[in-house]
C-alpha cells in the first residue's frame, strides 16, 4: 500500500529523485514551517517569525515608556490600578453573595426534602455537591491593593522580565531558523541543487 510519499511511484507518475527526496524531507518534519503550504511547494529556507520581533519591540517600548515616565504619570497609573482592583473586588464580592444566596436556598430545599431511607445516600450526595460548590465558588478572596512604592517596583520588574522573556524567545527562534536552514542547505547540496534564498 502506497504512502503519501510513494503514491507517485505506485501510480506510475514521473517524479525525479530530487523531488522524492524533498517531499520526504517535508514529510518528516524538517520543513515544519511549511506545514500549511501546498505539498507541491519545494522545501524553503525558514525566516524568523515576525511575532517574536514584534513582541521584543512592544516590550522595549513599554519599558522605555515606564523609565521615561515621571512620578506623576506613574502615580496616575497606580491610581488606575487601585481603582480597577477595588472595582474587581466589589464585583467579585457581589457575584459571590448572589451565588451564595442561590446555593444556600437550594441547600435548604435539599435538606428539607423528606426522602425514603433508600434515597438518603442520594440526598447526602446532593448536599455534599452544594457544600463543595459553596466552599470552592464562594470564597472571600479579595485581591490586596499594593501601596504605590511596592506596585511601582513590581511594575518595573514585570516590564523587565517581559522584555527578557520576549528576547529569549526571539533568540531561540533565530537559532532554530539557522539550524533548520543549515539542514536545508545540506540537503540541497547533497542533491547537487542550488540552495533556495
Amino acid at each position: 500500500m502506497p504512502t503519501g510519499h510513494t503514491s507517485n511511484l505506485y501510480n506510475g507518475k514521473a517524479e525525479s529523485f530530487e523531488d522524492f527526496v524533498l517531499a520526504c524531507a517535508r514529510g518528516m518534519g524538517a520543513f515544519i514551517h511549511q506545514r500549511d503550504d501546498s505539498s507541491c511547494d519545494k522545501p524553503a529556507l525558514r525566516t524568523p517569525s515576525a511575532y517574536h520581533a514584534e513582541a521584543v519591540a512592544k516590550d522595549e517600548a513599554a519599558l522605555n515608556a515606564w523609565n521615561k515616565a515621571g512620578d506623576d504619570d506613574k502615580y496616575d497609573q497606580w491610581r488606575g490600578y487601585e481603582n480597577d482592583t477595588n472595582r474587581a473586588n466589589r464585583d467579585r464580592r457581589a457575584k459571590n453573595e448572589a451565588l451564595r444566596f442561590r446555593y444556600d436556598r437550594r441547600l435548604k430545599e435539599v435538606k428539607a426534602w423528606s426522602v425514603p431511607e433508600r434515597l438518603q445516600s442520594f440526598k447526602d450526595f446532593m448536599i455534599d455537591q452544594i457544600e463543595s460548590s459553596i466552599k470552592f465558588d464562594c470564597s472571600d478572596y479579595q485581591q490586596d491593593v499594593l501601596e504605590y512604592d511596592e506596585w511601582a517596583d513590581q511594575q518595573a520588574g514585570y516590564l523587565l522580565r517581559s522584555l527578557e522573556s520576549s528576547q529569549k524567545s526571539f533568540d531561540a527562534d533565530i537559532k532554530r531558523c539557522a539550524e533548520q536552514n543549515q539542514y536545508a542547505a545540506a540537503l540541497y547540496t547533497a542533491l547537487n541543487l542550488e540552495v533556495p534564498r
